[in-house]
């Protein structure tokens, strides 16, 4: 297809995207274009009013969600996103950062306050679309770990200074360390919009998840499909 079919600029949620000319497969510039990139997201953050808000995003993917949190958030906010492909990682910061409220990392995400146990032999699997990806990880109680490239909410709020207050975690597998260890999520966080993956880790631990982010003092705000958003009720 060539370039010029596309427009130079989109605007999703009232964020302006550049589209002509990106280095996006044709089937996610249609996407994009039809405005429907991550729908069940945008349609549980649209009546949030997240101004000035401090969010944690853990799997930032090609920086459009990322974008949408960043102007939600607006100059008195500020997103983290943690991408674990170095190649899109590298491109959302290309274009993200020049939002001062916006920082790009390279790494895995870990959506709990502090991974307990070290984790080995971490690596992320391309699936072979510009989008979709797995982290694969063995989750054991040994003297060493792959840490540098790992972040938990603990290590990214020190490293910022910063208490979040909202996370959001599409990261499809690595939300499965809530069932290995309790999340003891900080009391700054108020939302977590969460996607879940019961293809990868089944049903029944799906359900598990949801419970456990709930005895951490949530409720189920609203929910799209297998995208939930949680609310602290305590």
């Amino acid at each position: 297809m060539p370039e010029f079919f596309w427009p130079e600029y989109i605007f999703i949620d009232n964020t302006k995207i550049k589209l002509r000319g990106e280095p996006y497969s044709f089937g996610i510039k249609h996407i994009l274009k039809k405005g429907d990139y991550e729908l069940p997201e945008r349609k549980l953050l649209r009546p949030c009013n997240l101004e000035g808000e401090t969010i944690i995003e853990m799997g930032g993917s090609i920086g459009i969600l990322t974008a949408i949190l960043a102007n939600k958030v607006g100059n008195s906010g500020k997103v983290i996103s943690i991408e674990a492909s170095e190649k899109i990682s590298a491109y959302s910061r290309s274009w993200l950062e020049s939002n001062h409220n916006t920082k790009i990392l390279t790494g895995f995400a870990f959506p709990v306050a502090e991974v307990a146990n070290k984790i080995h032999s971490i690596k992320f699997k391309e699936s072979g679309s510009s989008l979709e990806g797995r982290i694969q990880f063995i989750y054991e109680n040994k003297t060493t770990s792959d840490s540098n490239s790992i972040y938990d909410i603990k290590k990214i709020s020190d490293l910022y200074n910063l208490k979040p207050t909202v996370l959001v975690v599409d990261i499809e597998g690595t939300e499965k360390i809530i069932l290995d260890q309790k999340p003891n999520f900080p009391s700054s966080i108020k939302l977590i919009l969460i996607e879940l993956h019961p293809q990868v880790y089944g049903e029944s631990n799906k359900s598990e998840i949801i419970k456990r982010i709930i005895d951490e003092g949530f409720l189920i705000k609203n929910s799209e499909g297998i995208v939930f958003l949680f609310e602290r009720s305590l």
